[in-house]
């Protein structure tokens, strides 16, 4: 089988390049927007829809793995669909994301209405969803919150605000559920779907998130403890609001670049999932793709492990001598 994967440079798309060439079954093309060339990587813009079609021509598989949603998600995915029915690609697969049901609340399973704010990675789905009526097939990955020994998870952006005293304990702010999710578990689910019997024009749809995955708050108070960051500073929350709202202000006023992740902002709708009651059900995904999630005190500790080898390894980088005149 040969597999494009694009956003081959994120956490899931490195781990996933890694598997499917271990597998010794698949040729994988490795693609992202700064892809290396040197590494066997495509460099390949999504918004170019040339560019898009010639990457998926002669495919039988593509997984879309994005960094974000919004605008350009909606067009990437339009630019994939298209070439995905010109070029006779059979299965493609999305590793999308829970913000596909927007403001919903509960215990949720992939029938759920999705609430108003779901827009972006609805509209990406949905043109998915289309692709089978032309004889393709999908599958809607919706995962949770991304997590494990990697750059670029969760892991590491709640560990750098912790060691830099911008987060610890939220108190009732930090009561909504987790939903956190293995890049190993996201990547296994990514392989199974790429087999899945399905027929043309057939589509499925699964969450993902580890049936153990605490509160916010209890993962925060886990980490802090786990690498370190002590003592885990109480959070008060008028405080936390006030940064939310800001932090991404004053970024925008100062025209400010990129910030290292240690002071990216905090924003409003982080706070709002820290508090968000929804709870993905995995069930579907455990039973159709023969799932068994990362326990979360594995995990933790994987994490706890990464982090200090990281640490470790910055303590020993060679200081920059400076030149005498």
């Amino acid at each position: 089988m040969n597999v494009l994967v694009l956003g081959a440079n994120g956490p899931v798309g490195q781990r996933l390049c890694q598997l499917l060439h271990g597998s010794g079954r698949v040729t994988v093309v490795a693609a992202a927007p700064d892809g290396d060339p040197a590494r066997g990587q495509v460099r390949l813009d999504p918004q170019n829809a040339g560019a898009v079609r010639e990457a998926v021509r002669g495919m039988q598989a593509v997984v879309q793995c994005p960094d974000a949603g919004g605008a350009a998600l909606v067009e990437s995915t339009r630019h994939l669909v298209r070439a995905a029915v010109a070029e006779g690609c059979g299965r493609l697969v999305q590793v999308g994301s829970q913000a596909a049901y927007g403001e919903v609340e509960g215990v949720v399973d992939e029938r759920a209405r999705t609430g108003r704010r779901g827009g972006a990675w609805r509209a990406a789905e949905d043109l998915l969803v289309a692709c089978g009526r032309r004889g393709g097939t999908s599958v809607l990955l919706r995962t949770g919150c991304l997590w494990g020994p990697r750059a670029g998870t969760w892991a590491e952006r709640l560990a750098r605000w912790l060691h830099a005293g911008r987060l610890g304990d939220l108190g009732a702010a930090g009561d909504g559920w987790s939903n956190l999710v293995h890049v190993d578990d996201v990547c296994v689910a990514v392989l199974r779907a790429l087999q899945l019997p399905l027929q043309p024009g057939e589509s499925r749809t699964y969450n993902l998130a580890g049936a153990d995955s605490p509160r916010w708050n209890e993962v925060l108070i886990d980490l802090a403890l786990a690498t370190g960051a002590t003592p885990v500073r109480r959070m008060r929350p008028l405080a936390l609001r006030l940064q939310a709202w800001t932090d991404p202000l004053a970024a925008t006023l100062l025209r400010a670049p990129p910030a290292p992740p240690a002071s990216e902002p905090l924003t409003p709708a982080l706070l709002a999932l820290w508090r968000s009651q929804l709870r993905l059900d995995p069930r579907a995904a455990m039973k159709d793709l023969v799932l068994d999630w990362t326990p979360y005190p594995v995990a933790l500790q994987e994490i706890a492990s990464w982090w200090r080898g990281r640490q470790e390894e910055s303590e020993l980088e060679p200081l920059a001598v400076p030149q005498g005149s």
